[in-house]
């Protein structure tokens, strides 16, 4: 066996400090299942004590002294991950504490680690896993915007840029805008993730995709005219894959590109939303025609051009554009190719005003429950009204009136009991 001093020396650091480490291991019980804690109090002891450097280290605190030594090299600091993505320290730390849980939490999902060579302050985290943490981090950031536009840098000028935009790097990777943040120097920044690469970032210097510059929001929604409203989700904006063969995220990402550009002239607005961790995006406008001869190639155009839309718009089909419509709105809604011209969409809202009033709290329950289930206050309320439906039209209220009361107290019973499950666990959890 080695000697105290030797095991020192090896790890180029002093008797001393080799004294803090056992203790660290002792107190953080990374190798409790190799250590005891009798051989580390034994050692600790004798440390400081004449003739202490000279105590013999056992093979198994050694070997896990060596484990915990190699090991520092897989992390990082959180200050330096931050400082590389370019995002404020305090902000991290305070998603860390609050997005993931808590510094427990982040160490159960593999996100951060302690070391006995770092001490016991902030632990540390595994560079395999900084993209992921970060990932996380940025989804949050964006799911809290309220800029649906930004006077950002592009191309080394100022201009508008929208959220759900496409953009691209100055290596020309292509990527979305899905949100704006403050970065490190407090600047409000584009957070961009990128089409068929992993991480999110902050993207100071932004590269435009010719052919959007019709994309910017130029008037609100008519809020007296009957929305028509579209979920999109994060999932559709990325194509990690990146098979030619399977050409569904592409067509996604063109067919977005479609409505927005659009859009663009019609007016809409977007409010992105975080559920179960989810990131998605309500998409509100009002009735409109889409004319795919906007988008599509043409004989007659200038080469450049049909090269700028067969890149954003992939020349997508009115079929595959109505199923992609169909597949994301969440307001009752017409929407058909025109008899008339194959390469024009109808959307026609199907909804109509009904003046009600409700209280204040009910209606911020209700749009706060609506954006939890991925849906409008509108899209739930009128739910709730085909369920019910049938009584409805019997003019049965008594009876509808009784079951919804009878399904409160039940949800009511459901939900006491979930925070009490939660309450405990929180308690297990910080134990």
């Amino acid at each position: 066996m080695k000697s105290v001093n030797n095991v020192a020396a090896e790890f180029n650091i002093s008797p001393a400090r080799l004294k803090r480490v056992l203790k660290n291991m002792l107190q953080l019980e990374l190798v409790s299942d190799k250590v005891s804690s009798t051989d580390l109090i034994k050692i600790i002891d004798k440390i400081g004590v004449s003739g202490g450097i000279e105590y013999p280290v056992p093979s198994n605190v050694y070997d896990a002294l060596v484990e915990q030594y190699k090991h520092q090299e897989q992390l990082e600091p959180i200050k330096a991950v931050a400082k590389q993505y370019q995002v404020n320290y305090h902000s991290l730390i305070e998603f860390i504490d609050d997005g993931l849980g808590g510094v427990k939490k982040a160490l159960v999902a593999g996100y951060l680690q302690y070391n006995v060579f770092k001490g016991l302050g902030k632990p540390e985290v595994y560079k395999t896993n900084a993209t992921r943490l970060m990932n996380k981090y940025f989804i949050n950031l964006a799911s809290k915007t309220r800029h649906q536009t930004a006077f950002l840098q592009l191309n080394g000028k100022k201009a508008m840029l929208s959220l759900l935009e496409e953009v691209k790097d100055k290596h020309s990777a292509r990527g979305h805008i899905i949100g704006f943040g403050l970065n490190d120097d407090s600047k409000l920044t584009a957070i961009v993730a990128y089409t068929k690469k992993d991480p999110i970032i902050f993207m100071p210097d932004l590269q435009e995709m010719t052919g959007m510059e019709d994309l910017r929001l130029g008037h609100p929604v008519d809020t007296n005219k009957s929305p028509v409203q579209f979920i999109i989700k994060f999932a559709d904006l990325r194509d990690k894959a990146g098979k030619k063969s399977d050409s569904s995220s592409k067509d996604k990402i063109a067919a977005l590109n479609v409505l927005l550009y659009c859009l663009g002239n019609h007016g809409y607005s977007i409010r992105p939303w975080l559920t179960d961790g989810e990131l998605c995006y309500i998409v509100t406008t009002n009735s409109f025609d889409l004319n795919l001869h906007n988008e599509h190639t043409q004989p007659d155009n200038l080469k450049y051009v049909n090269q700028n839309r067969l890149s954003l718009f992939n020349d997508i089909s009115a079929q595959k554009m109505v199923e992609y419509l169909k597949d994301h709105v969440v307001s009752n809604a017409l929407i058909k190719i025109s008899n008339m011209d194959k390469e024009v969409i109808y959307v026609r809202s199907n909804l109509v005003a009904l003046r009600v009033f409700v209280d204040r709290d009910s209606a911020k329950d209700i749009e706060k429950s609506a954006l939890a289930n991925g849906t409008t206050a509108s899209g739930m309320v009128n739910e709730i009204i085909q369920i019910f439906k049938v009584a409805l039209k019997t003019n049965n209220y008594q009876n509808i009136f009784q079951v919804i009361v009878k399904m409160g107290k039940l949800l009511e019973k459901e939900k006491k009991a979930d925070e009490n499950r939660s309450s405990q666990e929180n308690k297990k959890a910080n134990a």
